[in-house]
């Protein structure tokens, strides 16, 4: 320190004052001297040091990066491991229902059952139009179901119990059978559409059991044969386009503007052009459904 005094007590002016903000910075009193007395005494080597190779560095933008909450060495939940779940639309909700009846595959539906407290109104108004349209294509599903189930028990009356096992293991899987039961047991939380639902469910077990089997099978009707098609042709928005009264009207067309006009079946989702149905509702069927779930205005209640 008393080096330090007596250097800069040998500086008058500015050299003084630069030789106090120098040393305030950490500067020894050997480079202060160097640094005053200028580049004849001294080289900025000499104060600094050697000089080092280097080069400069191509740069990348880059965007902040937010800091991680939590603990980074615990494992990732499930939730964020599982995967995104298929988003619901009518095409969907056509084809699960009939491939339950058609087919005897109730799986599809059962998915969408599970889910059904989540669905929209106007979405679960179509799958209630369509649990009932879909009988329009036999000629008695319900007669039919009553004769499977009959018949049904008395072969069961006939088994040996090995025998009995090894019939439902071949008829229905353990598997299918709980999953279409915890599906139902979910949509039946729903009013009126989960229980019409859950019949749907009970019948595509029946009938993919009848497949299995070998057992006879509902019969389709024969004015019913033609299925409505696709999205821009014979279906509209997921709407059957139905034989027309006057043969100079459009039958396209006039379901079109019907479904525009209807504030509850045009907030359903846009169906993409050229979509296939193999089955798909009227219209008709559902604003019955959805007056009977209350979503007009003029219905009095409004579905949650």
């Amino acid at each position: 320190m008393k080096a330090a005094e007596k250097n800069e007590e040998g500086y008058s002016g500015n050299a003084l004052v630069c030789a106090k903000a120098l040393r305030s910075l950490g500067w020894s009193s050997e480079d202060i001297d160097k640094i005053l007395a200028g580049p004849q005494r001294s080289s900025i080597h000499g104060i600094a040091g050697l000089p080092v190779e280097a080069w400069s560095l191509d740069t990348v933008e880059a965007t902040t990066v937010p800091d991680p909450t939590g603990d980074q060495s615990s494992p990732a939940s499930p939730k964020d491991d599982a995967p995104a779940e298929v988003e619901v639309g009518q095409k969907e909700i056509a084809d699960a229902v009939w491939a339950s009846v058609n087919a005897g595959a109730p799986i599809p539906l059962a998915a969408i059952a599970r889910r059904l407290k989540t669905l929209p109104g106007p979405l679960q108004a179509y799958l209630l139009a369509c649990s009932r349209e879909v009988k329009r294509y036999y000629k008695d599903l319900v007669a039919w179901k009553r004769d499977f189930d009959r018949a049904q028990k008395e072969a069961e009356a006939q088994r040996s119990k090995a025998r009995k096992e090894g019939d439902e293991a071949a008829g229905a899987t353990v598997g299918v059978i709980a999953a279409v039961a915890t599906a139902a047991a979910a949509a039946n939380a729903v009013p009126v559409v989960g229980q019409v639902v859950s019949a749907v469910l009970a019948l595509g077990l029946a009938i993919g059991t009848a497949i299995t089997e070998a057992n006879k099978l509902p019969v389709r009707k024969a004015e019913d044969q033609v299925r409505p098609g696709y999205e821009g042709s014979r279906v509209f928005w997921g709407f059957a386009v139905e034989a027309p009264e006057d043969p100079y009207e459009n039958p396209y067309l006039k379901l079109k503007q019907a479904v525009v006009q209807d504030a509850v079946a045009f907030s359903l989702p846009a169906v993409p052009a050229r979509t296939r149905f193999d089955f798909a509702p009227r219209l008709a069927a559902f604003q019955d459904a959805a007056h009977e779930l209350g979503l007009y205005p003029e219905d009095g209640t409004q579905h949650d």
